[in-house]
C-alpha cells in the first residue's frame, strides 16, 4: 500500500493544503493523506500529542507558509 494509506508522522511530517483543508504528502503530486499514524509520538517540550488534544506544531502549507496544527483527528 503506498505511504498516504498510513503515513507515519515520527518519520515525515506531512505539508498541510490551505485550498482543499487536509494534510498532503509533502512531496509532488502531493497526494492527500488518508490515515495518520502518531507511532512514535510528536513531542513538545515533556507533552506528547498522542495524549495532549492542546498540542500543535508548525506545518508548512503548500504555499510555503508556516502554520500550528494538531496532527490529530478533528471535525473541524
Amino acid at each position: 500500500m503506498p505511504l498516504k494509506c498510513n503515513w507515519i508522522t515520527s518519520h515525515l511530517l506531512p505539508k498541510y493544503d490551505d485550498k482543499i483543508n487536509t494534510f498532503v504528502e509533502p512531496y509532488l503530486p502531493n497526494e492527500k493523506i488518508g490515515i495518520m499514524h502518531l507511532a512514535a509520538g510528536i513531542w513538545q517540550g515533556n507533552k506528547d500529542m498522542r495524549l495532549n488534544k492542546d498540542i500543535k506544531i508548525n506545518i508548512s502549507t503548500l504555499e510555503g507558509k508556516e502554520i500550528k496544527k494538531s496532527l490529530r483527528f478533528s471535525i473541524i
